[in-house]
Formats: structure tokens, sequence, C-alpha cells
């Protein structure tokens, strides 16, 4: 079953990155995970502190462990030999880092989204000429008191 947001259909064998494994990232997860989306890399440093539980995709027990690991360990509730295939990146983005294929912005600051945007600027010149290579879509999410927005953008065609 495809969703409107996450076609899988049209994600193919694209790598999609979610960068930021909080509130927004922990969900995007799940739900491409239980979509059927193999490709997933998951991005961030942060710890899981309990003060996080109320609003992000975690359990009890993983107070303590590192973000990403906490979603692998949480899709293999899903789906144990799928799980094992979640990229865990224990790290933030930086503007050196290789993107490639969707990338889902789910971070909370401006300064680390604007690493993540140089990041996916710089990976798609370096693959100049190679569209398997580049990042195709970007989907930027934010969450505030007031509510939230989704902004769509491909990189390789701005104006489409």
């Amino acid at each position: 079953m495809d969703s409107v947001l996450f076609p899988r259909s049209r994600i193919g064998k694209r790598k999609v990155h979610i960068v930021g494994c909080g509130s927004l990232g922990s969900k995007c997860a799940e739900i491409l995970f239980k979509k059927g989306v193999d490709s997933l890399v998951v991005w961030d440093n942060d710890i899981l502190e309990e003060r996080n539980l109320y609003n992000q995709r975690f359990l009890p027990e993983h107070v303590g462990v590192p973000k990403p690991h906490a979603i692998q360990h949480y899709a293999q509730l899903f789906d144990r030999q799928r799980a094992g295939k979640i990229e865990i990146r224990r790290e933030f983005v930086d503007a050196d880092t290789l993107l490639s294929g969707i990338v889902i912005i789910c971070v909370d600051s401006m300064r680390e989204r604007k690493k993540v945007w140089t990041a996916i600027k710089k990976s798609n010149e370096r693959a100049a000429g190679d569209s398997g290579s580049q990042v195709s879509l970007v989907i930027d999410g934010r969450i505030s008191i007031f509510g939230g927005k989704v902004y769509g953008f491909t990189p390789l065609n701005p104006w489409h």
C-alpha cells in the first residue's frame, strides 16, 4: 500500500536519508519502514532521554540509547530481518557529507538545516551527470508548538 507522501513505487531502490531522529524523524522512519522501504539511512548523534518519550517513537527501554540504534531496535518489532538493513549514522550531517536519493530533513535548528542543504548542494555538484547518485528529492519537515509544515523540493529541477 502506497501513501501519498511516500509512494513506495516512486522511491524504488533509492536511498532515503532521514536526518534527525526526534519526533518527526522517528515517525518518518517508522512509516517508511512499515511501507517496505529497505534503503533507510538514519542520521543523529543524540541519545534518547526520558523526556523524549512522550513525543518520539521510542520505548522506555530505549532511554540512554543513541536514537539511530533505538530506531533500528523499534523496527525489529515489525521485521527483524529488514531492520538489520537500516543504515545507522551516529553523527550529524555536515557540509562535506555525501548524500544521494531522497533526503528527509527532520532537524530542530536552522544551523543544522543549513548544513544539510549545503551537503545536498555539494553532493549534487560532485555527482553531476549521474542522476542515480544525486539527491533527487528533499522533504523538509518543521514542527513548532503552533503546528507543522512540510516543504518538498526537487534540487535537480527546482522549478518543477
